[in-house]
């Protein structure tokens, strides 16, 4: 991050972020249950026409899933209601698995369940973490495979313009 006083915001923010959820009743590891998820097959992207879309795709075994969440939870709760939804897609095979991370992210982030890979396989996935980055009129405009902290502030640049409505380079 470029200045020390957005990085300072950043940390604090996502300090806020988490204990708000906490505060809100996010679901803990050990009731994960609780939360609702939604099965691959049931996912339907045109459901979020007219919003932009974070399509993220983890797995409970990767160490930089588990570093993006609090960012993609800052996201989801800095950008809503300007039309953001953020979607996490676990392909995890082991449903308990998956259900031990959903304390990491917002509740307003919807959860797809994909053990099958099925999703994957339609996006072509090719890493872990992998976004997408879909548009209001559902076209994939960007890509991101992996997480790295230093990637941030871009990543939110390119979100933001979308947000705006501004025209952005898909990778």
């Amino acid at each position: 991050m470029r200045h020390p006083a957005r990085k300072a915001f950043l940390v604090v923010a996502l300090a806020l972020a988490a204990a708000s959820a906490h505060a809100q009743g996010a679901v803990p590891a050990d009731n994960a249950g609780a939360r609702g998820v939604v099965a691959a097959a049931d996912f339907k992207l045109e459901s979020y026409a007219g919003q932009v879309v974070m399509l993220d795709f983890w797995a409970s075994w990767c160490k930089p899933c588990a570093a993006s969440m609090p960012w993609l939870t800052a996201m989801q709760r800095m950008y809503g209601k300007k039309g953001l939804q953020v979607v996490a897609v676990c392909v995890d095979k082991d449903e308990k698995a998956m259900r031990s991370r959903l304390d990491l992210l917002d509740p307003n982030i919807v959860v797809v369940f994909d053990p099958k890979g099925k999703l994957a396989e339609k996006y072509k996935l090719e890493g872990m973490p992998t976004t997408f980055l879909i548009d209001r009129d559902g076209k994939v405009k960007g890509s991101h495979i992996g997480f790295r902290d230093v990637e941030t502030d871009a990543r939110e640049a390119e979100l933001a313009k979308m947000l705006e409505g501004k025209p952005t380079e898909g990778k």
